[in-house]
């Protein structure tokens, strides 16, 4: 028998997975040559720990753990809260995992490496449970993450418990689906009965069995529990002796059940090992691996991937032979993705936000046919993809599937666009294009494509043409022509501890013009700047570099059409054709393919951006469509969304795949501009670009890609953030060292660190860039093994496998690549290990140092005040926080109009107009978040809109009927209404227009009919936008003589002619007739003018001030703060919401976390109220984030 561990979660809480966990380890106690058993509790709430329930109904040997508890019975994620005191997921998995080891050790016997090995002649396995709190996805510690989420990096076998009760079916299948979508295997499914209810059972394993298809997972139904246990056991509310009799008489009566149950799991755990150990030998035998020689190969070349999560595969392997032990197990070891499975992971393995988003779009669409049709996937894909990579150039989007592919389209269409632009003839065969010389005579003219030597394209017969002899194409297949003009490349890397850009003597010897007297070495370029002013080409693009540049590939591209061999590279593989070195073009060029920056199957070597820069350039002028190759480096890799950012210089076609789903799906896209778009445009269908595939802009591909491409967005702009914090500090201490750029995201490596690598024996240069580190080693082969078929990193990447990083190896270069969100030990500022200190700087040294030693020999700055002190945990900053938004403080302004459906506003993304119905359900839901106060402002129709805005106190009108629904069913709420005349207008101003002007008194006395038409409906506050000189005393007044003296107003005392207005007067549709609102709304200029406005008020009998707009006027909030008594509210309008949305959608802010600063904002200078479209939002998110 083999040993076990399992994993229990519940369908929901109080479903019996304690009473079912003690049933399990009874049952493998109880059982002959009983083992050891352990139960592990990792999250507690309650004061009565399910241990205790564990240990009365078990046996005493059974080994009981809660490893993290509170006395609050409430969910984990709450009662952290309300205690004070919580723990990250990463310290609780590290004890879970000690737990788990420990467990294991005094299990086993003879194990090594934490395998579990059973005793000789046992006839039960040892048996470990691990039981969650709550549900499925009922939360953790923290409300971000469920229970679910939150063990996944374990993945351990599952027992699930289902609901008996009423509705159980539903829950009990959501909570399958939930797990099976992560990952998880779900070795059983346990109910117990509830009396009425007992077709549960039969109903999941009907469906699991029948729907899904998931013969292999069986579902039990074990008999109902005494009814006195029908109290949940966390309360303590019943009799112990009476409980205790009870459950032990069913445990005894019902003990075959749960050995039944026991065995089932243990059948499950006996053939998932049994299939473990078969599966290399099988895979040996049947699979053809790609870039794999298979001789020799056997299945101990292999490692079995049991799941991945985050940037780590989970690997099986069995355990070493043992004479004693006669079954053999296997066991799993962690480690890291170093190779990001081929470069194709950009947010990490088994997230389930990419899964849900996969499976939306597979339970929605599956796969529908391309050509002729539109789908939302693909549209929001080509949107992103323009907006991202493609901004400011590229126009068009081609879907394919992989990056070879997406290569093969991107050389059809530069060779059509060259085609087109240098007007060649119809009807040529593909290898050659007609071209009329000016002596009317018509030549067969080869057309060849300027590549980097030692470039790969990928594998398809186009792409390994479109490269000149390497490993990866000679002697693939006997058409192999290569049809290129292949130029040695400029390299850079740290070498010796120096930045440096290495020319090799190709370049200098092309750029001389002559090949005579070449010159024996190249050149190098030291950068002392680092990266950064490595990066800058466009300060570098006058340097002697530069000339050198361009005149190395002017003049190879002209040698080369002319067929002059001497000074071009060795690579330059195209024959002779025609009559050479007679004045007219016997080749001819059709463009450049570029791997920006980044040459992976070269031996993963970096390019000088300076020199594909002005290759760009040189090709652009010289008519050549240029093709970025950025399958494998765009989308992040290099730290930017495209190596446009980089090179300064933008593509014809740009090609993107490899992380472009985040690692989920294959895809692949090729941008190009519109001018090669239209050099497929003609009357014939052969005019246009007839290549595809049958599973083209697949919707599942599609959704995986834009949802991780929104990812990425976030993440950059969060990596750029923590660039710019590892800057500041390094320039804090070493002013000098100016090694990080604000620009690009290139210190996801200690640059000190890289240098200091490339120091060590046996490196000979080591350069990282975005989320790449690549170590290219010193030959220790003949010099006939070098590039890529060089195995001089074989054994090393074999140590570090069994180390922990899983690399990739390229050539005589190793190389390290994670995810986009890796941002542990790999990628940290301490990443490589211990270093030598910072060269050329002691802090300690010198009669004066700049720093002392304390009593512990550490660095220390004397100082008695560290106001860092204050800020070291939540608990204290909390403590110490002086200014705290909370819900009570918002106002939330609700769009309303007449119509019976909601309409969303385009420049208000997520606002709407409400219909009636759709303004309650709003209300209601804002209630739960404790939003309290709301006001309205109606979009009314133009038939009802006159100049003097009668409308405005119509008592049947859309604000009356509003106000008393809302106080009707929700009494407790305060309504607060918008007193002017613009919504009512049809000239779209506040007030009544004559000859041109808005008169004040006269539209002062249709805002007092308006007020009180609002007060009689219910209004709590009124509130005067219409900035008349006067009204608030003349509404004051209105309201008192009708008996309104409770109802308050709520002055636009400084209400600007601002901007940002434009998204509101949308919403409501009232912009101005004519004109603007200058000669009533106050100057933009002007600060005093608004204490002038708000002692008016306040005498006038204002019983609250308010400025608008907020975020641009904060120094005239503080400025009536300090003025006034009265409490102080701003209005965060349309265009400062709107901003944010905008910024938020193209990922390039937080939103949650730049609304809640700019909320607490307005509370620091000085408001007590805030009316925010994001009122409800804040609200959630605060709760969501425990901070209320």
């Amino acid at each position: 028998m083999c040993s076990l561990t399992i994993q229990v979660f519940g369908a929901n809480t109080d479903v019996g997975k304690t009473v079912i966990s003690a049933g399990l380890l009874r049952a493998a106690s109880n059982r002959p040559l009983r083992r050891r058993t352990t139960y592990i509790k990792p999250l507690q709430t309650g004061k009565i720990h399910d241990g205790l329930f564990v240990q009365r109904y078990t046996s005493a040997d059974v080994s009981c753990h809660t490893l993290y508890s509170w006395e609050t019975p409430l969910s984990p994620h709450v009662a952290a809260a309300k205690e004070g005191k919580t723990i990250s997921s990463e310290k609780l998995l590290g004890l879970l995992r000690t737990c788990l080891q420990q467990a294991q050790e005094s299990h086993t016997v003879g194990g090594d490496e934490g395998g579990v090995r059973q005793r000789e002649g046992s006839s039960v396995g040892d048996l470990v449970v691990v039981e969650t709190a709550g549900g499925v996805l009922s939360p953790g510690p923290s409300p971000l993450q469920t229970q679910a989420d939150l063990y996944r990096p374990l993945r351990l076998p599952v027992l699930l418990v289902g609901d008996g009760r009423l509705g159980g079916i539903s829950s009990t299948l959501a909570a399958y689906e939930s797990l099976y979508c992560r990952g998880y295997e779900v070795y059983a499914i346990a109910v117990l009965e509830v009396p009425h209810y007992i077709e549960n059972a039969a109903a999941v394993s009907e469906y699991i069995t029948g729907t899904l298809g998931h013969a292999e997972t069986p579902v039990l139904s074990l008999p109902h529990l005494p009814e006195v246990s029908s109290v949940s056991f966390s309360t303590g509310d019943v009799d112990e002796d009476v409980l205790s009799g009870g459950l032990d008489q069913w445990y005894h009566q019902h003990e075959h059940v749960f050995h039944h149950l026991l065995d089932m799991l243990i059948d499950r755990e006996r053939v998932r090992i049994q299939r473990l150990q078969k599966m290399t030998t099988q895979a040996a035998q049947v699979f053809w691996y790609p870039f794999t020689q298979h001789s020799g190969l056997s299945g101990t070349d292999l490692h079995v991937v049991d799941s991945a999560y985050g940037d780590n595969y989970t690997l099986i392997r069995k355990s070493s032979e043992d004479g004693d032990a006669k079954e053999h197990v296997p066991c799993s070891r962690t480690l890291i993705d170093a190779c990001a499975s081929w470069w194709t992971q950009g947010l990490g393995h088994g997230r389930v936000d990419v899964a849900l988003a996969v499976g939306a779009a597979a339970g929605r669409f599956g796969h529908v046919i391309f050509p002729g049709n539109v789908h939302e996937p693909a549209l929001r894909l080509a949107e992103l993809m323009l907006a991202g990579p493609g901004q400011g150039w590229a126009s068009r989007v081609f879907f394919s599937d992989n990056g070879s592919t997406a290569m093969e389209i991107a050389v059809k269409m530069a060779l059509k666009k060259n085609s087109v632009d240098l007007k060649y003839e119809k009807g040529c065969s593909k290898e050659e294009f007609r071209v009329e010389e000016p002596n009317d005579k018509i030549s067969a003219t080869p057309l060849t494509v300027v590549t980097q030597r030692d470039c790969y394209h990928g594998d398809t017969l186009g792409c390994m043409d479109a490269a000149a002899p390497t490993i990866f194409n000679t002697g693939q297949h006997p058409w192999y022509q290569p049809r290129t003009l292949s130029l040695t490349v400029p390299t850079f890397g740290y070498v010796s501890g120096h930045l440096q850009v290495e020319i090799p003597p190709e370049i200098i010897r092309a750029a001389g013009q002559s090949a005579l007297q070449p010159p024996d070495s190249g050149q190098v370029l030291k950068f002392p700047g680092g990266l950064a002013t490595l990066l800058d080409v466009h300060a570098r693009e006058g340097s002697d570099a530069a000339v050198i540049y361009r005149k190395a590939i002017r003049a190879q591209f002209i040698a080369f059409e002319r067929g002059e061999e001497g000074i071009l590279s060795s690579n330059t593989v195209i024959p002779l054709r025609g009559e050479a070195g007679q004045g007219r073009r016997c080749r001819r060029l059709g463009a450049v393919l570029l791997e920006p920056v980044l040459m992976g199957a070269a031996g993963m070597v970096m390019v000088d951006p300076l020199f594909q820069r002005i290759l760009t350039l040189e090709g652009r002028a010289y008519g050549l469509p240029v093709v970025f190759d950025e399958i494998a480096s765009g989308l992040y890799r290099l730290g930017c969304a495209s190596a446009a950012e980089l090179l300064g210089v933008a593509p014809d076609i740009a090609c993107y795949g490899k992380t472009l789903t985040g690692g989920y799906l294959p895809m692949a896209l090729t941008l190009t501009t519109e001018a090669v778009f239209e050099a497929f445009h003609g009357t014939n269908k052969s005019d246009a670009l007839l290549h595809g595939h049958s599973y083209t802009a697949n919707p599942l591909g599609c959704a995986a890609a834009v949802h991780a491409l929104k990812a990425y967005a976030v993440i950059h702009e969060t990596n750029i953030r923590t660039s710019q914090e590892c800057c500041q500090r390094k320039e804090d201490f070493s002013p000098n060292k100016n090694k990080c750029s604000s620009h690009h995201n290139i210190c996801r490596y200690n640059e000190d660190q890289v240098a200091a690598l490339s120091n060590l024996s046996g490196v000979r240069r080591a350069v990282a860039l975005g989320t790449v580190l690549a170590v290219e080693l010193k030959e220790v082969e003949s010099s006939n093994r070098k590039g890529y078929s060089s195995t001089a990193s074989t054994n090393i990447v074999k140590d570090l496998r069994e180390a922990g990083p899983a690399l990739k190896t390229a050539a005589s270069a190793s190389s390290i690549d994670t995810s986009s969100v890796k941002t542990d030990s790999i990628t940290g500022p301490t990443t490589l290990g211990p270093l030598p200190p910072l060269e050329g700087f002691d802090g300690k040294a010198g009669s004066s140092p700049a720093l002392t030693t304390n009593n512990q020999g550490g660095v220390w700055v004397p100082q008695m005040a560290r106001p860092r002190r204050n800020r070291k945990s939540e608990t204290l900053r909390a403590m110490v926080r002086e200014n705290i938004v909370l819900p009570r403080n918002f106002i939330y302004p609700l769009f309303i109009h007449e119509e019976r459906y909601e309409t969303e506003i385009p420049s208000m993304p997520g606002q709407k107009r409400f219909s009636l119905a759709g303004m309650m359900a709003e209300v209601a839901e804002s209630l739960q978040f404790g939003v309290k106060t709301f006001v309205l402002f109606p979009k009314v129709e133009d038939r009802l809109k006159t100049n003097d805005g009668r409308e405005a106190y119509n008592p049947a009108g859309i604000v009356p009927r509003a106000i008393a629904m809302i106080k009707d069913r929700f009494p407790d709420v305060t309504v607060m209404t918008d007193v002017a005349l613009d919504p009512y207008s049809d000239q779209g101003h506040d007030g009544i227009v004559l000859n041109g002007k808005i008169i004040n008194d006269e539209t002062i006395e249709q805002l007092c009919k308006q007020a009180v038409c609002q007060a009689r409906a219910g209004a709590d506050i009124v509130a005067p936008s219409d900035m008349m000189d006067g009204r608030v005393g003349a509404l004051r007044r209105a309201l008192d003589s009708e008996g309104f003296t409770d109802v308050s107003i709520m002055s636009y005392t400084a209400k600007y002619a601002s901007a940002y207005y434009g998204p509101f007067r949308d919403a409501l549709d009232s912009h101005p007739g004519f004109g603007d609102k200058k000669t009533y709304q106050q100057d933009p200029a002007n600060g005093r003018e608004a204490l002038l406005e708000a002692a008016l008020d306040a005498a006038e009998g204002a019983d609250f001030l308010m400025i608008k707009p907020g975020m641009p006027y904060l120094d005239v909030i503080l400025r009536l703060k300090q003025a006034t008594n009265l409490p102080i509210a701003a209005y965060h309008v349309s265009g400062e919401y709107a901003m944010l949305k905008a910024a938020a959608e193209r990922g390039w802010l937080n939103e949650k976390d730049v609304v809640l600063e700019t909320m607490t904002c307005f509370k620091r200078a000085g408001c007590d109220i805030i009316l925010s479209y994001y009122a409800k939002m804040a609200s959630k998110w605060m709760i969501e984030d425990g901070l209320i």
